[in-house]
């Protein structure tokens, strides 16, 4: 540890959530790697959230529970409860925020944003009509005011901060790229697939296995996995898929899977823990991460590093953003039109055994860039030269 961390060591952090952590998701999973690395590297993290489960998190977390109806509420009710003792605020975005910053602000606490989408592109996407006026309200009035608040904002892809610096003429060295981790130890490779398979009841056991899972919006463009694995399915019997996961698409796909050609070959699992994913995945031998292409470039997906962390590579939105993903062999990029060539690349990974080799490379990249320890420090880095320069 270099002087500067040293003196910089056992700073009080809070940590700010809207999100519900009791629920095993992809969410509470990022807040518990960010909040349990800080833990582990000697800061006092207060997690001030809507809820006092625990399980999962360091010992040493102090938890702050604050209610409210919505995130309005929330916001407000955080803005005057406070405490006394942060060094530093860590807000993981959510939808109205604004008060909690003015009140950092206001008593000299420095403030970190993270970003871990870009709310700009995603509003116009949503079909739920109250949650879509929702976000359109907030970029247009609120998320502006507070991205321009932040000391600092950390986002998940160079391109959002890219899209927020010009669009908001905010200076590009307000931006940190932190991407999205994992849990290495959480997310292993399977030493027998056949078994793992047989366990859960993914059959024929000695199929291969292309698999998808995860949230379920509008943009994870699941119409295209299933058109995609048909065509695969029309040139080879030794095919199966898995989609598990939910959100607003959950009723759509079991629409498309039960019209489906081959629904036969289809498995569809719903809901699926985070804990209960990683079983699936490790049994998967191709991981789909698709993304509608006005959002890919603003969103690292969470599947992706788990699909890496378990040795299975990954089939994703060919985009700039993700390009050191597949030059590293963690990936491989899709391009229009999608569901042909969606197709073309997964029997490229299956045969020969390239997705074992790809695989072992995705499993190399994750260890040595993408474990929490690791996004930790990159975390703790920023969080050094705020303290520095204020």
């Amino acid at each position: 540890m270099d002087f500067c961390k040293l003196f910089m060591a056992g700073l009080s952090i809070g940590y700010i959530c809207y999100h519900d952590i009791s629920q095993d998701n992809a969410v509470s999973e990022h807040v518990k790697g960010v909040v349990n690395g800080l833990c582990e590297l000697g800061h006092w993290v207060t997690l001030i959230t809507r809820t006092e489960k625990k399980s999962g998190l360091n010992d040493s977390v102090r938890m702050m529970v604050i209610s409210g109806k919505n995130s309005l509420g929330f916001d407000r009710a955080v803005a005057g409860n406070l405490p006394g003792d942060i060094d530093v605020l860590y807000i993981r975005d959510y939808f109205l925020a604004g008060s909690v910053i003015s009140s950092a602000i206001k008593h000299r606490i420095p403030v970190i944003l993270e970003h871990n989408g870009l709310i700009n592109i995603e509003a116009r996407k949503l079909k739920n009509t109250r949650s879509k006026f929702i976000a359109l309200l907030d970029a247009l009035f609120r998320f502006p005011s507070r991205i321009r608040k932040a000391t600092k904002n950390i986002v998940v892809t160079p391109e959002i901060a890219r899209f927020l610096s010009k669009k908001y003429n905010i200076s590009p060295d307000r931006f940190e790229f932190v991407p999205n981790g994992v849990d290495t130890k959480r997310f292993t490779p399977s030493a027998d697939k056949i078994a793992l398979r047989r366990k859960l009841g993914m059959k024929p056991e000695d199929a291969y296995w292309i698999g998808y899972i995860g949230a379920m919006y509008p943009w994870h463009m699941l119409d295209v996995v299933i058109r995609g694995f048909e065509l695969l399915a029309d040139e080879r019997d030794d095919v199966m898929l898995f989609v598990g996961g939910s959100g607003s698409e959950l009723g759509r796909l079991l629409r498309l899977v039960e019209e489906s050609r081959v629904k036969n070959r289809i498995m569809v699992v719903s809901p699926v823990t985070v804990e209960q994913s990683r079983d699936y995945i490790a049994a998967f031998d191709v991981g789909i991460a698709l993304m509608d292409p006005d959002v890919a470039p603003y969103c690292w997906q969470v599947k992706v590093n788990h699909y890496a962390a378990s040795a299975v590579p990954s089939l994703i939105t060919r985009c700039e953003t993700f390009k050191k993903l597949e030059e590293h062999g963690v990936a491989i990029g899709i391009n229009p039109p999608f569901d042909k060539d969606l197709s073309e690349k997964m029997n490229y990974l299956l045969t020969n055994d390239n997705y074992k080799n790809l695989g072992a490379k995705a499993r190399k990249y994750a260890l040595e860039r993408l474990d929490w320890r690791i996004i930790a420090e990159k975390i703790e880095d920023i969080i050094q030269e705020i303290k520095e320069e204020n």
